[in-house]
């Protein structure tokens, strides 16, 4: 039997909402369409990403790349980094690519995604990277490949990720 370890878990706060320059004075009720438009303007490395240490270093036609260097929080009971933040990275750079494959104006939300964890990931730097295969109107499709380039050795594919996102504009919002 392995025997697990306690971690203690770091709580981190949420950020404090932020509104753009130009945003008009509310009280955050302005509705879907408010929300909408404030939220593609607040400064993206102050919400989740910031939160896990993702650090976003390109996105751009259709393609994106994120890393993250492997901290003892992003580690589960055996000793191995969470599936969860795999997938939290496969979703990032996918959704990254996806942003900067869509018109100006649109936003996009993960609708679905598969991830296949192919090896553990113990220490060393995570880097995905995220491909769009197709922008449409409405869906958006690509794929995330996650690598581990280990403090000594060869770089090793740990997860392969597949996904579709569902684009949001003015006309067509959130529920």
């Amino acid at each position: 039997m392995i025997p697990l370890r306690h971690y203690i878990v770091d709580y981190y706060p949420a950020p404090a909402p932020i509104r753009p320059a130009d945003a008009p004075p509310g009280d955050g009720k302005e509705g879907r369409r408010g929300r909408l438009r404030s939220s593609m303007h607040e400064t993206p490395a102050q919400r989740f990403s910031a939160v896990t240490g993702f650090e976003r270093t390109s996105a751009r036609d259709g393609r994106s790349e994120v890393r993250l260097r492997i901290a003892p929080r992003h580690l589960n009971e055996l000793g191995i980094v969470h599936g969860g933040v795999l997938m939290a990275l496969a979703d990032e750079a996918i959704g990254m690519a996806a942003f900067s494959a869509v018109p100006p104006g649109t936003a996009v939300v993960t609708a679905e995604l598969h991830v296949h964890f192919l090896l553990p990931a113990r220490s060393g730097l995570l880097v995905a990277q995220g491909v769009i295969w197709r922008a449409g109107r409405r869906l958006v499709t690509g794929e995330a490949t996650i690598d581990l380039y280990p403090e000594e050795g060869t770089p090793i594919t740990v997860a392969k990720a597949t996904g579709t996102w569902a684009t949001v504009t003015q006309d067509v919002p959130l529920p």
